[in-house]
Formats: structure tokens, C-alpha cells, sequence
């Protein structure tokens, strides 16, 4: 079922019948949970992971009753092995401003016409002139999700027995990375298997354009890493330098500290 196509009622028991899953099930199958902020590539990771590691990964549709890779923006530590999925933040914020406000094939026009109001900026094609304030609301008045990135950080960045990667990691050496996190989570796979995975679910297959090709109305928009340095203006540098009080020095030395094998 597209996600377009889903009702409220559908949504609704979706979510409940995950969380009775996740709360329970996860204690008997062997299962992964995966959390990240918006807009970190974790559909990319999940559907990567799950054929590298062959888990059923139920996106948009309801899962079934045995072990499962389940994906969400989660504060809570659940039973499963978790796994971390991470981004810059300051690339989150221009991928999740174009998320909230612009039309995608997955996204609805009541969606997108509530974080408009939220907002109400004049002119919403003024990416680089609303991104401060944008900064801001999201970081000082969290609507999707209610959480602000900085709790998301102060959560995961100590938690114990848990596996982190990241979208650049990803991005730079995506079987390698792969293979770590599998290994990690108990699996051991094969690297040509993990390579078919990387290039099925690669930006240019899934969106029929290369990196860097932006397309504002579609959900897999640009696929680069490090673009906030093309629409961040000083005063958003200075804006999520503020909010984020001295966690992006942090971030960074965390990132550092992952294992690459």
C-alpha cells in the first residue's frame, strides 16, 4: 500500500499494532530496531540492511508476527538490538525544511498545509532566508517529531550495547559500512550480496536522477552530503551553533570515535 494511499484509521492501527510488536514480540524474535532523527536516511538504511541481512523490513504495511527490522524516531530503548542511524544536523535541517514544505509523492496536502501554517513564512521557496528561523522553530518548539535534535543526541550518544552508523558513512563506503553494522547485529553476510543491496536501493535507482540532481518533489530529493554549506547563510551557522550549545563539536568527535571495521 502506497503511503499516499493510507487512511487515518489504517495509520492508527498500524502504529498501535508497532508498538505492541515492538514491545513485546521483539522479547521472543530476534529483531533490530532502528532509530534515527527525520531525515537521516533510515528508510535507505532499513531497506539496505534488510536484504543484506534478509529480516523483513514492513514499510508501509503492517508487520507480521516474527522477527522484523522496525524504523522510527525513538527516545526509548526497546527489547532487540538497536541500532543508531545518524546525520550532520545542520543537513537534516535543509532536507527536513524540504520535507515539511514542499509537495512530495509521499507527503499530503493537509500535511503539508498544517507545517506551513506552523510556520508562516512569507515565501517558502526562501530556503536560505527562512532557514534561521526554521532552525529555531525546530529546535525551540519541535512539531515532527516533538523532540529536538539535541535530546535525540544527548539520548543515543551514551547509551551502552547499542550499533551507530551514519548516512555519511553510508555515503562514503556503503559496503564496508554494511558489513560492519551486520556484523555488529549478529550477521554475518556475504560482500556481494551487500553490493546488490547498496546499488538496489542507490539514489540514481531510486530516483532516476544522479546525486546532486535536486528535485524538490520527490522524497529521495538531492542525495548529497555536506549541502548545507550551500544554502546556510552566517546567520543559520550562527543560529544552530547557539541552539545546539557546543553538541556539533561533540557530534563530531563522536562520529570520530566509531569503528570502521
Amino acid at each position: 500500500m502506497k503511503t499516499r494511499e493510507r487512511t487515518f484509521l489504517f495509520n492508527k492501527a498500524d502504529a498501535l499494532w508497532r508498538y505492541t510488536l515492538i514491545n513485546s514480540a521483539t522479547r521472543v524474535f530476534p529483531s533490530v530496531i532502528v532509530t534515527e532523527f527525520p531525515k537521516s536516511g533510515g528508510t535507505w538504511l532499513c531497506q539496505m540492511l534488510a536484504d543484506s541481512i534478509n529480516m523483513r523490513y514492513p514499510r508501509n504495511e503492517l508487520p507480521s508476527l516474527g522477527s522484523n527490522i522496525y524504523q522510527g524516531h525513538y527516545l526509548k530503548r526497546y527489547p532487540g538490538r538497536t541500532l543508531v542511524q545518524w546525520r550532520d544536523p545542520r543537513d537534516i535541517m535543509v532536507s527536513l525544511y524540504h520535507f515539511l514544505y514542499f509537495k512530495t509523492e509521499f507527503a499530503s496536502s493537509g500535511r503539508i498545509a498544517a507545517a506551513r501554517s506552523h510556520a508562516k513564512f512569507s515565501n517558502f521557496d526562501d530556503i536560505e532566508g527562512n532557514l534561521p528561523d526554521f532552525i529555531s522553530l525546530s529546535f525551540l518548539n519541535p512539531k515532527i517529531p516533538r523532540f529536538n535534535w539535541n535530546a535525540f543526541f544527548d539520548k543515543w550518544s551514551v547509551e551502552d550495547d547499542v550499533v551507530h552508523t551514519s548516512y555519511e558513512r553510508l555515503r562514503q563506503n556503503g559496503v564496508t559500512e554494511l558489513t560492519r553494522i551486520s556484523s555488529a547485529l549478529g550477521s554475518v553476510c556475504q560482500t556481494e550480496r551487500i553490493a546488490i543491496a547498496m546499488d538496489r536501493y542507490s539514489f540514481e535507482r531510486a530516483s532516476g536522477r544522479k546525486a546532486g540532481e535536486e528535485n524538490r518533489n520527490s522524497f529521495v530529493r538531492k542525495g548529497l552530503v555536506g549541502d548545507w554549506v550551500n544554502v546556510f547563510s552566517p546567520t543559520a551557522i550562527e543560529r544552530i551553533n547557539t541552539l545546539t550549545e557546543g553538541r556539533l563539536e561533540r557530534y563530531e568527535k563522536f562520529m570520530a570515535s566509531i569503528p570502521n571495521h
